[in-house]
């Protein structure tokens, strides 16, 4: 969050269009909190602030308050804003122009979550760095899309296949014949990049060869099929899409909800898409003789150390997506098509990943990774 404003602050400088009108929020909306909070901000009253923000993924007020203020401490002290628009979702999402002691003009993004005392406000971001070209537009129920130029190919798949990807990646979260919440049923915007340096710019993200899709507030960013990977178009559309939606799942469990292990979050996307299969699946699985002897096999705690440095970095961690795909599939193997959703359940009730993970097989972590390691070596070629 902090570097993404930092990067954007450079593209400020310069003439600049006349400032825009503040139109005066109404009362009770997510506008109001958000001038509220601005005002606070603009008198350096940040204890105040502290009531005002969310508590997220484990982090209390006083620890979002403050990554709040990192954030915006580089371009000195607020001392205009304007609230321009706001696009509804979960959160809403409040754009605001800001002048700045150090910097004249800098557009961002203020998170509103509803709550029951009221809103709250969350995170701060630039808007996504969307370029001007002429997308090519379409949508189904529950999907907007937007796709480069060029590519009539991939809406053509998106209008397809989007709500069939939709329904995919919301299977692990339903309980049974419960009816559909309505969190699953808010639309997602989809946008779909040509290359992966597009995207990366859009997301104020560095380009990165593993960068294939990310979410972004409200919205899945996709680069096109053009892009030769080891998954396909719809697998990564489902990957993000589950992503988003679990997000939404464990807000509407818990406004505040606790922080969900990268190796869950990224099994559950992985499972839902089906990314484990083919020769991505044959490749995985052959590489488990060699690993196992000269490496030793990872346990769900090596794989979440994974995900918190380095993913694609030395011996096994070439594989860490994999293996959190395997654990996944493992866990809803032994443990019903659910075990997942448990977790992430049992995590927001204040369990540790380790203390669910126990709470859910019934056996210690230490019985269960011998049993997930034996699971995977008879999965091996010629076992």
């Amino acid at each position: 969050m902090v570097l993404a404003i930092v990067s954007v602050l450079a593209l400020s400088a310069g003439r600049q269009p006349p400032w825009p009108e503040h139109v005066g929020p109404e009362t009770g909306t997510a506008e109001e909190a958000v001038a509220r909070v601005l005002d606070l901000i603009a008198g350096g009253e940040w204890a105040e602030v502290t009531d005002l923000v969310t508590t997220r993924h484990g982090l209390d007020q006083p620890a979002m308050a403050r990554l709040l203020q990192l954030a915006l401490e580089p371009p000195g002290d607020l001392e205009r804003w304007a609230i321009t628009g706001s696009e509804p979702g979960d959160p809403v999402l409040v754009t605001i122009v800001c002048q700045f002691s150090r910097v004249p003009r800098v557009t961002l993004q203020l998170e509103a979550f509803a709550a029951a005392e009221g809103w709250r406000v969350g995170h701060v971001f630039p808007p996504l760095a969307l370029p001007s070209v002429n997308w090519l537009v379409a949508a189904t129920e529950r999907l907007q899309l937007r796709v480069w130029p060029g590519h009539r190919g991939d809406l053509d798949s998106l209008v397809r296949l989007g709500e069939q990807g939709f329904d995919q990646a919301l299977g692990p979260l339903l309980a049974g014949d419960e009816p559909l919440p309505g969190w699953a049923s808010v639309p997602v915007t989809v946008y779909v990049f040509e290359s992966k340096q597009q995207l990366g710019a859009a997301a104020h993200r560095p380009p990165s060869a593993r960068l294939l899709g990310t979410t972004y507030a409200n919205a899945v960013l996709m680069v096109s099929s053009a892009e030769r990977s080891d998954q396909s178009f719809y697998q990564l559309l489902v990957h993000e899409l589950n992503h988003l939606l679990l997000w939404r799942y464990a807000r509407a469990r818990d406004p505040a909800p606790a922080a969900i292990p990268a190796w869950l979050s990224e099994g559950m996307a992985g499972l839902a898409a089906g990314q484990l299969e083919g020769r991505r699946r044959e490749d995985f699985f052959r590489s488990q003789p060699s690993l196992s002897r000269v490496l030793g096999l990872p346990t769900p705690g090596d794989l979440a150390e994974a995900f918190n440095t380095s993913p694609v970095a030395g011996h096994w961690r070439q594989w860490t997506y994999e293996y959190a795909f395997a654990l996944a599939e493992y866990l809803t193997m032994r443990h019903g098509p659910d075990a997942l959703r448990r977790l992430v359940d049992m995590i927001g009730d204040g369990l540790s990943s380790a203390g669910a993970l126990v709470e859910l097989t019934g056996v210690t972590v230490e019985e269960l990774t011998l049993d997930w390691h034996g699971w995977l070596l008879r999965r091996m070629p010629g076992s």
